[in-house]
């Protein structure tokens, strides 16, 4: 499967998001916390959106690196753990709305968002497989 971020995987429905933040549960691997729920139709196994707050971050140019470094770290640790929930022969595979919110105060390097993203994945697919 190649390394990318489809549109279909990208979570963008106002209903979804608003179920997201009422009935999700959290991962926190600092820099990043995650806010995961199921979803109940989808093509992918997930649908994800970023989000850095304005609070901490006034400038867009700041805003738009972090969530560009968060997306491009989960698009290339997402591939072991990425499956279609619509597979044919498959099982089918639990699908989850996930927000990726960066809770640093600073801009910190790529490097520690990655491997932030590569543990909370992780956590994810293990809370996944336990159910």
């Amino acid at each position: 499967m190649k390394n990318t971020f489809h549109k279909a995987e990208r979570l963008k429905r106002q209903k979804n998001i608003t179920r997201l933040f009422e009935h999700g549960k959290r991962i926190k691997e600092y820099p990043l916390l995650l806010i995961y729920s199921e979803l109940p139709e989808a093509e992918y196994r997930w649908q994800a959106a970023f989000s850095v707050p304005k609070r901490k971050f006034k400038s867009a140019v700041k805003r738009n690196t972090l969530k560009r470094r968060m997306k491009e770290a989960f698009r290339l640790c997402k591939s072991p753990y990425q499956k279609k929930c619509t597979s044919g022969n498959e099982v089918q595979m639990t699908c989850c709305a996930l927000m990726f919110i960066y809770i640093a105060g600073e801009t910190l390097a790529y490097d520690t968002i990655e491997s932030a993203m590569q543990k909370i994945l992780k956590k994810l697919h293990d809370v996944d497989a336990n159910h």
